[in-house]
């Protein structure tokens, strides 16, 4: 891939073809992806149902060490999801177990500093926008016509917003750094350019999604067995969202070499 230095993604991701894209990738090559993810898939699954059957009964230090488990296990199945995708390796038959390497550390670090950083930039534009329009209406908002939690409300979703774009400019780095194809910040900013809220939207739609029927239809009781099902279909569901960030980035990469 050419240098992006200087290079302006003016293309325009179309959205519906994406995610369409990703649920028909996924499913006309299902085994590709089945030989790529079993490991960490069954791994997370069976992290999964042993934490509900000892959730109660574990020491806070231990629940850390789950989560850091279960966190490194996301870790290889997204990076090998990425490389399914983007390597197109349909020639490989045989099921391997994907192993820790350099790449899935630059991954995970890359991941946590992007958090921060949307994190961050999202409190602090958060806080000086809401401060702004205090200071603007104040009539508005005074105890009388907003209560505190109505504040905390705004300033939550406002937060979400903001950091669900901070981090869409730059998860173009993820599938790059699978790929060994590492982007700096600034190319993945210049390479998402014009696509900011597309790639919001492909990000956030599914895992949005996830979360609402989540809502609706989990059980806080869930034996299990019923939590397993549901970490199936979580995975399924994980794997169309990485699928349609893969997509994007080599749509965007596409582009941008042509130019």
């Amino acid at each position: 891939m050419n240098e992006l230095n200087a290079v302006k993604a003016i293309t325009k991701l179309r959205i519906t073809k994406i995610l369409f894209d990703a649920f028909a990738i996924v499913w006309f090559r299902r085994a590709d992806f089945m030989r790529a993810l079993w490991a960490p898939f069954l791994l997370m699954l069976a992290l999964g149902g042993a934490w509900n059957f000892s959730e109660t009964s574990l020491s806070s230090g231990f629940k850390w060490v789950y989560a850091a488990a279960y966190y490194f296990l996301f870790v290889l199945f997204v990076v090998n999801c990425h490389r399914t995708v983007l390597l197109n390796s349909q020639d490989k038959k045989e099921w391997t177990v994907p192993k820790w390497s350099w790449r899935e550390t630059k991954f995970l670090g890359w991941s946590a500093f992007i958090w921060v950083i949307a994190v961050a930039f999202g409190m602090a534009v958060s806080m000086i926008a809401l401060t702004m329009i205090a200071n603007s209406m104040p009539s508005f908002f005074s105890p009388e016509n907003l209560k505190p939690s109505v504040w905390t409300f705004i300033g939550q979703y406002f937060l979400r917003f903001i950091y669900i774009y901070i981090f869409a400019r730059l998860c173009l780095m993820f599938p790059s750094i699978a790929v060994d194809k590492i982007l700096s910040l600034r190319q993945a900013i210049e390479l998402s350019r014009a696509n900011g809220w597309r790639l919001a939207i492909i990000v956030s739609m599914i895992p949005l999604a996830i979360k609402i029927i989540t809502d609706v239809v989990y059980r806080d009781d869930a034996s299990a067995w019923e939590t397993m099902l549901w970490l199936t279909i979580t995975s399924v569901v994980l794997t169309v969202e990485v699928a349609a960030l893969s997509l994007s980035y080599r749509t965007l990469v596409k582009h941008a070499d042509a130019d």
